[in-house]
């Protein structure tokens, strides 16, 4: 039956009159206020229109908390029933006065002539008479009065929550007693759930307390409103309980997830329902919310709104974690916790450098409790404090045990959590203990977990520089399965961290895990902290991540964890793996800590070294009793031991370099001796024709001394080699069709270099000078002139003062048809030089290779070009240090470089070897910028570049007219940019090829050494855009929904704040899709996935990706800041009409256009109700076939 509507007549006659009262008709939900009275509103001292406003609410504004609930109870229980009975006292706000005024409420129900039933309720103001009762003697009518009105009072306080207005735990039990009886008459299973709000005490640190109760009184309102009023009780604080039939359970809790999470202006928290069905209609209430309750928590560090239902497989979990929380002191006591040590290998020997202390529950009953079974009991329990002091006490037991044995224990590592430091003093407590054992604090390592990101950090800070004063290394365990770890490592002084499992378990993967992985290495190695990969188990992971620098490895493929009674037969026995000698330690970690990567890094790095380093590979060798081992190398350092020595040093252990380097081992040991001596950088250059035709260049160190065995580490940076081979001769494909050489073969060589051609001399009889035909810019350099000062004239027009010794070595290898090596003195670049003349397959040409120059120009600068040189790289580097924003750093390192080379144009070009983008650049005043269109440019454009850098460390265009005809489409491409020179420096991460550091048009006279300046600075750009990288990757984790590809609520919240603070127009829309859960019940969850991912798709077509977020399960937002009115509804048009075409996707959406940002909140409240409305539309036509969309 519908609403009952009173004529014009009869509506006035009621609320004209002068009595008190109001009047009601049943509805589907709940009571329709038909009409309220003029005396009703004389009473309450306030409008008509506000009392309709608060009686078709909540009743909050005008009735006192303790009564509403009984109220709303009385009259809805009045209101929906026959006989019903109203007789009620209550306490009504007077708006007037402010005070609360006693009101007698009594009600009956008339019938219209229609049949509709009307329920009036009229009021009496009682608050006088109560106020005089005193005053009138033995009157049985006050007497019953009073006795009603007082009595009232303490039932509302002693049955209902004060707060919320609902039950409170005592009654609620009481009436879910009764209610149980009648869901089961009606042949249903009665449901109690426990509801909890997930981070409230959090939400009232952030908020505050009057914003947290706020939130309470919302949960419950809607609680009320799904299940009734008698239906739920509050527990306490966030805890709520209700009682309920198994009907359509499923529904309403999705609609008590989807309700509150649009309330309190998006301020909510998410919801956790635990769920326990008697389905024998045996249990108490009182057990069934225990049970429920025990589900809810079972889920408490999920951080998404659930249900989780109590069954089986919970009720064992639970009955176990009761076990262990009764009988854990038993197990102390009795020893039933034993420890059983694993040991962590040292990457560089394969020896045991220190063990992990992991606790096993022997228990009699159960059998054996793993770690993951009690820990996470214990710590929820707060009692994981007694465990770790246990776990120390063992420890130190067992170690003095070792020591008395003689068997020189490792330093064992014992894991603390956030909870110990909050029960007790664990810095006192360990260092008390360890101390009165007399067992070296060495011997004891610290291990915190990264549960400690919850911690005040400046309390943290403090206990690990108490570790540290006391002699103790602190370890930080399971780096990366938080989102806080890089914060931690920036904040914390950690000694070493612990990659988490999960880094493994993915590895095999490759891809992003590797990249990030061997980033982490190489971070932690500059900042001076060691890593430790746990969860090792096959040989790949070991070679790999001993490539990256990994200094510590742990897991089975090594050894399981061991008894004290095993690890002291292994120590005897020294079978399956041995230990190491506490005395080589020092000698190990020092090897360990050379960054090989990036050597400039590390403490001694010489600059002048780092001018010719060109990442050829590096490595560590030993030496001892005059044999060499390869320690550690980068891969490209074993790449040149294969391919040059036929020999694969990819193995695990230290390789014995004695059949590679038989030949070479006089020369290597005089230079190792020397640097063993000076303890300086030494260089050595040697042509090794006998085993590979390798021409060899490197600089090594002494590094460490083993003071056990007398072994010295020996740093290698390999400067440069080239197999002469690939320089012998000009084959025929060397010519052009003219009969010219082909210069691109030979300009990239790595050493000076000059081809030329036998000639007779008109000016003096008999003898012969030899032609230039080419030179490389090395031997320019050499002789500080140009290719076009050398190339077409003779020797001795270039140099007629220095004789014919120079013609002899050429003529006599053009007539021998052989390689001639000798030294001479030059004249010109003031030093003796050391060099090959080769015939070439063309008769009458010679190739000569300058190998050695003592003084000259391309091994030593002249000193105003060194100082200048490293003036510049000093500064960039403080520059790469100092910025902290990557952008500005970028941009003032192409500054500094620009300013010491007056190039047109300094760039930095970014590649995946799929497309590469110009990611920075600086131009010359009037140089047009390209920037802007160097983006995602097709990479088989500068893959050529690649060849190149085979034979030579960068790419130099010394002269664009050089390739007019051997490369004319460069050519074109060069000069049409009026590119008269340009020089590209690569830059690798560990080998492989990230960008390009270039310059075009650079000065030829300044006092800079260029390609020493670009190749030094590539070091120091390509690390900073690999940390960059990382971070944004890690960043984008936190910030972007990785099933989408759209940002996630995190980032939408940070814009949200950022638009609220800068006052500008934007755009909202909102969008819900329609009908996921369905997709997801009957297609599968990769349905829905494809679902969500087809509307963000959708919306970032329309919208732009970068203004799209996913900020739930199937919610989206997009904000547009600084879009026009008109632009905007232009654009919601275009949506609207694509949305209702068959292809389109479900979803529900909402528009709103904000002219001030400051009112963000409001503008996103409209929003959310219109994409609700069109959301209920959708639905609408749904049940009527006429589905829109």
């Amino acid at each position: 039956m519908g609403k009952y509507v009173y004529s014009d007549s009869q509506l006035e006659l009621w609320e004209s009159d002068c009595i008190p009262l109001v009047v009601f008709q049943k509805g589907s939900e709940k009571s329709e206020l038909l009409t309220i009275s003029e005396g009703m509103c004389e009473l309450l001292g306030i409008e008509r229109e506000k009392i309709y406003e608060v009686l078709r609410s909540e009743y909050e504004d005008i009735i006192h908390h303790d009564d509403i609930e009984r109220l709303k109870g009385a009259i809805d229980s009045f209101v929906n029933s026959e006989d019903g009975i109203c007789d009620i006292i209550c306490r009504i706000k007077n708006y007037e006065s402010s005070d609360y005024t006693i009101i007698h409420a009594r009600g009956r129900h008339i019938y219209k002539e229609d049949g509709t039933r009307i329920s009036m309720i009229w009021c009496s103001d009682a608050t006088d008479f109560l106020r005089d009762v005193n005053k009138i003697e033995n009157s049985e009518l006050i007497e019953a009065f009073s006795k009603k009105l007082y009595s009232t009072m303490p039932i509302i306080k002693s049955y209902f929550d004060p707060l919320t207005g609902l039950p409170n735990m005592f009654y609620f039990l009481e009436l879910a007693e009764a209610g149980r009886k009648e869901i089961i008459t009606q042949n249903e299973t009665p449901v109690v759930l426990a509801c909890d709000l997930s981070g409230m005490k959090k939400f009232n640190r952030e908020y505050g307390l009057e914003e947290g109760n706020k939130l309470l009184s919302s949960f419950a309102n809607i609680l009320k409103k799904i299940f009734g009023a008698e239906n739920c009780g509050r527990y306490g604080e966030d805890h709520f309980a209700v009682y309920t039939g198994n009907a359509k359970l499923e529904e309403k809790i999705n609609k008590l997830f989807g309700e509150f999470k649009h309330i309190n202006d998006g301020k909510t928290l998410p919801i956790r329902v635990g769920i326990y069905k008697d389905i024998m209609a045996r249990t108490s209430i009182s057990l069934s919310y225990d049970l429920a309750k025990l589900a809810s928590n079972s889920e408490r560090n999920v951080y998404n709104s659930c249900f989780i239902y109590y069954d089986e497989k919970l009720h064992a979990a639970m009955e176990k974690k009761d076990y262990i929380i009764n009988h854990f002191e038993e197990a102390l006591r009795k020893q039933w916790v034993r420890v059983y040590y694993q040991p962590i290998i040292r990457a560089l020997n394969e020896r045991v450098c220190n063990e992990e202390a992991l606790a096993r529950w022997f228990d009699p009953n159960h059998g054996v409790f793993a770690p993951e079974d009690f820990i996470p009991v214990l710590e929820s329990m707060k009692l994981i404090y007694k465990l770790d002091i246990y776990m120390v006490d063992q420890i130190i037991e067992d170690l003095d045990i070792k020591l008395r044995l003689g068997l020189n224990p490792v330093p064992v590592s014992v894991n603390l959590s956030r909870y110990d430091f909050e029960n007790c003093d664990m810095v006192t407590e360990i260092t008390k203990r360890i101390d009165a054992a007399e067992v070296p604090r060495r011997l004891l390592v610290i291990e915190i977990t990264e549960t400690v990101a919850g911690m005040e950090p400046e309390f943290l800070e403090e206990q690990i520089r108490r570790f540290h004063e006391a002699g103790f290394k602190v370890w930080m365990d399971d780096f990366g399965s938080g989102y806080s770890s890089l914060n931690i490592l920036q904040k914390f002084s950690f000694d070493l961290i612990k990659l988490d499992m999960s880094f493994l378990k993915e590895f095999d993967k490759g891809g992003k895990t590797a990249v990030i992985l061997r980033r982490i290495v190489q971070m932690a190695r500059e900042l001076g902290v060691e890593v430790l990969a746990e969860g090792v188990e096959d040989i790949e992971q070991v070679k790999s991540l001993k490539k990256y620098g990994c200094d510590k490895l742990q897991g089975y493929y090594y050894m399981k964890p061991n008894s004290l009674s095993e690890v002291v037969e292994y120590h005897r026995m020294k079978i399956n793996i041995n230990f190491e000698d506490p005395r080589q330690i020092e000698y190990y970690e020092k090897i360990a800590s050379i960054n090989l990567i990036d050597p400039y890094t590390n403490v001694g790095w010489d600059s002048m070294v780092g001018r010719y380093y060109s990442r050829a590979g590096a490595a560590i060798i030993e030496c001892v009793d005059d044999k060499l081992y390869l320690l550690r190398s980068t891969d490209s350092y074993d790449r040149f031991l294969k391919a040059l020595y036929k020999v694969d040093f990819s193995d695990t252990t230290p390789q014995y370099l004695w059949p590679v380097l038989e030949h070479a081992d006089r020369k290597l040991h005089q230079v190792i001796d020397k640097c063993i001596r000076s303890g300086k950088w030494e260089s050595i250059s040697d042509d090794f024709q006998d085993i590979s035709d390798v021409y060899y260049k490197a600089s090594i160190k002494d590094i460490a001394t083993n003071p056990v065995t007398g072994a010295h580490a020996i740093e290698i940076l390999q400067l440069s080699y080239q197999r002469l081979e690939m320089i012998k001769g000009v084959s025929d494909e060397n010519y052009s069709d003219s009969g010219e050489i082909n210069p691109d073969f030979y300009k990239n060589l790595p050493l000076p270099c000059v081809i030329v051609k036998m000639v007779n001399d008109g000016g003096r009889e008999g003898s012969v000078d030899f032609k230039f035909v080419f030179v490389n810019q090395k031997y320019c350099d050499m002789y500080k002139k140009v290719w076009d000062d050398f190339v077409g004239k003779t020797y001795l027009e270039m140099f007629p003062e220095s004789g014919d010794e120079w013609i002899k070595y050429a003529y006599q290898a053009i007539a021998a048809g052989k390689t001639v090596n000798a030294r001479a003195y030059g004249k010109m670049v003031k030093g003796w030089i050391e060099f090959a003349a080769m015939p070439t397959s063309k008769a009458g040409y010679c190739a000569v290779i300058f190998t050695n120059v003592d003084r000259g120009y391309f091994i030593e600068d002249t000193r105003e070009k060194k100082q200048g040189t490293e003036n510049v790289v000093i500064k960039i580097v403080e520059a790469v240090n100092r910025i902290s924003d990557h952008e500005l750093a970028m941009n003032e390192v192409l500054r500094e470089l620009a300013g010491a080379i007056h190039p047109s144009r300094m760039y930095i070009l970014e590649t995946d070897r799929k497309t590469f983008s110009n990611t920075f650049e600086w131009c010359a005043p009037g140089i047009t910028p390209k920037k802007a269109v160097r983006k995602n440019i097709d990479y088989s454009y500068i893959i050529g570049w690649e060849d190149q850098l085979r034979q030579d460390s960068c790419i130099v265009i010394d002269n664009v007219a050089l390739l007019k005809k051997t490369s004319p489409k460069a050519y074109k491409f060069l000069r049409g940019n009026e590119i008269e020179r340009c020089i590209e420096v690569p830059l690798y991460d560990e080998g492989r090829l990230i960008g390009y550091l270039g310059a075009d048009n650079y000065s030829l006279d300044t006092q800079i050494e260029v390609r020493k300046l670009l190749e030094s600075t590539s070091h120091f750009v390509a690390a900073r855009i690999l940390v960059n990288g990382l971070l944004v990757r890690m960043m984008r984790r936190s910030n972007f929904d990785e099933l989408t590809n759209v940002h996630n609520r995190n980032a939408m919240l940070d814009k949200v704040d950022q638009l609220k603070n800068n006052r500008v127009n934007v755009g909202i829309v909102f969008a819900d899709l329609n009908g996921l859960k369905a997709v997801n019940d009957t297609e599968g969850h990769l349905a829905g996935d494809r679902f969500l991912k087809q509307t963000a798709s959708f919306l970032s077509k329309y919208y732009g990706n970068d203004n799209v977020y996913r900020t739930g399960g199937d919610e989206f937002a997009i904000f547009l800041p600084n879009i026009h009115e008109k632009e905007f509804n232009i654009l919601q048009e275009r949506v609207s009409d694509r949305l209702k075409e068959n292809i389109a996707p479900h979803i529900a959406i909402g528009f709103e256009w904000c002219d001030d940002s400051s009112n963000l909140e409001e503008a996103m409240r409209k929003v959310d109700k219109k994409m609700y409305q069109d959301k209920a539309e959708y639905y609408k036509n749904c049940n009527a076939g006429q589905l829109k969309r």
